[in-house]
């Protein structure tokens, strides 16, 4: 394995689509929340983040959407070092990226049309009638029919996730990043929403980074899983190998015990 933690077979091209270099974020006066992350996503793979709470996995991924500027380090996407680009160049970035937040993010006073089509209505020079169809398929890929006229309020939890999901990849990015896709839903509709992911990630040849503390979601959607803790990749590899450590730290977290190096609540 080398030390992206891919095997020899499996490591897909040589030339990574997200690359962060020595990558620190503190908030001060806070001590830093990530220190010195070493990363390469390559393209078509499904990258997810794993590890205890408040560890700083959601930070990397808002990081790497350009929306958190590292304390120290480069994030590059495509080549491009996302803290050397003018606003106008790293919208253009923005374009070939997509993002789900774990709480929605939709906008309550629109519709879902208007949600999930907002991209496309406010940065596109798409006529309204073809946004509407854009909406309307990227709304059944996920399993939603003739809801365009409702409210978030007027959707169920699960619903909304899948809003989410269909307003981050109506653009068609090669890029998506997930924060917790599946979290508080049922273990049948975190199924549902995983075979969604890989269904849509290979319909639009995506490269996804997921953050998922749900390990049935990991094992599905993960060519390779990362586990941050400690405010560093503490382990990383292809997921049937991660899941299977036996390191103390991964062995706890993947197991859910109480035993082991990560301080627990009790």
């Amino acid at each position: 394995m080398d030390r992206n933690g891919w095997s020899e077979l499996s490591e897909p091209q040589a030339q990574p689509v997200i690359e962060l270099r020595d990558v620190s974020v503190r908030f001060p006066p806070e001590p830093p929340l990530l220190k010195g992350i070493n990363l390469k996503v390559f393209r078509g793979e499904t990258l997810v983040f794993i590890g205890p709470g408040a560890t700083g996995k959601t930070v990397l991924l808002k990081t790497i959407n350009g929306l958190i500027k590292p304390s120290t380090g480069k994030v590059l996407v495509k080549g491009r070092d996302l803290a050397a680009l003018r606003a106008s160049e790293l919208a253009e970035i923005r374009r070939v990226m997509g993002m789900s937040f774990q709480s929605y993010a939709l906008f309550d006073s629109m519709t879902v049309f208007e949600n999930v089509g907002f991209y496309l209505l406010n940065h596109s020079d798409f006529p309204e009638e073809e946004i509407r169809k854009r909406v309307k398929d990227i709304l059944e890929e996920v399993r939603l029919f003739d809801v365009e006229h409702l409210k978030p309020v007027e959707l169920s939890g699960g619903m909304r996730k899948r809003v989410g999901l269909a307003r981050s990849m109506v653009h068609k990015p090669e890029i998506v990043l997930l924060d917790e896709p599946t979290a508080g839903l049922d273990p049948i509709s975190a199924a549902a929403i995983s075979k969604m992911i890989n269904q849509l990630k290979r319909q639009l040849s995506m490269t996804v980074v997921a953050v998922s503390n749900e390990m049935a979601v990991a094992r599905r959607i993960a060519h390779r899983i990362a586990m941050i803790w400690d405010g560093r990749i503490h382990a990383i590899g292809p997921a049937a190998e991660i899941l299977r450590s036996h390191d103390p730290a991964v062995r706890q977290f993947v197991t859910g015990s109480k035993d082991g190096p990560i301080p627990t609540l009790v």
